[in-house]
């Protein structure tokens, strides 16, 4: 038996792949767990935007408090929930 050196029988599956499957094996196997973490995941992406949106309001707020307004833009999928001067 030979064991060193080349495997001409089997083929490498890259870590990326195998993450795949195995992700796609947990939903199967406990879809209960694969909705708690997709629900997880969407609430931690909705945090993250509304902690850039607070930011770029701050930058906002600031930039017409020194009277430099018209430096940061509202990103577009915000301006109909922010009104400034500009628009």
């Amino acid at each position: 038996m030979h064991t060193k050196g080349k495997f001409s029988d089997s083929v490498a599956v890259g870590p990326g792949k195998n993450f795949s499957r195995d992700i796609s094996w947990l939903k199967r196997a406990n879809p209960e767990a694969a909705t708690a973490e997709k629900a997880y995941l969407d609430r931690d992406l909705f945090l993250m935007e509304k902690r850039r949106f607070q930011k770029v309001v701050q930058c906002i707020q600031l930039e017409e408090q020194f009277g430099m307004s018209g430096v940061t833009r509202i990103p577009d999928k915000y301006k109909d929930q922010f009104k400034t001067k500009d628009n």
